[in-house]
């Protein structure tokens, strides 16, 4: 999605300064452009508030699962506990 919302942006650069005449294809890309960025926003806050609460791949920087929930999963997953605690993650005793 950045690599999409940079390129259109360097396209409206490069239509600014090198051509003239071209305003209304100025506008329209312009106008995708902000609805690129609206929408990668509303796929982004939807992904991590909707998805990521739920998912079971814990490594993943988008993950939002309660530590207290990795734990449990863990502590009933043993080859999975044993991987992520010979890469040094602790598990809570109080859990």
């Amino acid at each position: 999605m950045l690599f999409s919302i940079v390129t259109e942006l360097y396209t409206i650069y490069n239509l600014l300064n090198f051509v003239e005449g071209l305003n209304e294809t100025i506008v329209v890309l312009t106008v995708l452009t902000i609805a690129s960025i609206i929408g990668g926003s509303i796929f982004f806050s939807r992904l991590i508030t909707r998805i990521c609460i739920s998912c079971v791949n814990f490594s993943c920087p988008l993950n939002r699962v309660p530590r207290k929930i990795v734990d449990t999963y863990l502590k009933k997953n043993p080859m999975m506990k044993e991987a992520w605690e010979y890469k040094g993650y602790k598990i809570n005793s109080d859990t």
